[in-house]
């Protein structure tokens, strides 16, 4: 376990995502993102971070799933 415990912090991230109120489509999309990333070799904080602001920005866009989110969606949030 490293200083920053970030299994737990994984973890934390995850059941966020699970639990939000935003389209499992979006959901899917995340989680099969951080299989990606894994894939990758980035590092479980790296994954971590990625998801978190996924996670928020899916918040932001509510009811649109993230994959059909456009341009001008993202653009509203990101400036």
């Amino acid at each position: 376990m490293g200083i920053y415990d970030d299994d737990k912090l994984l973890e934390s991230a995850e059941r966020k995502i699970r639990e939000a109120d935003y389209p499992s489509t979006t959901k899917d999309a995340i989680l099969d993102f951080e299989n990606h990333l894994f894939l990758d070799g980035i590092s479980i904080g790296g994954v971590r971070a990625y998801i978190s602001q996924l996670h928020m920005y899916a918040v932001w866009l509510n009811d649109i799933p993230l994959p059909n989110a456009s341009v001008s969606d993202i653009k509203r949030f990101i400036g």
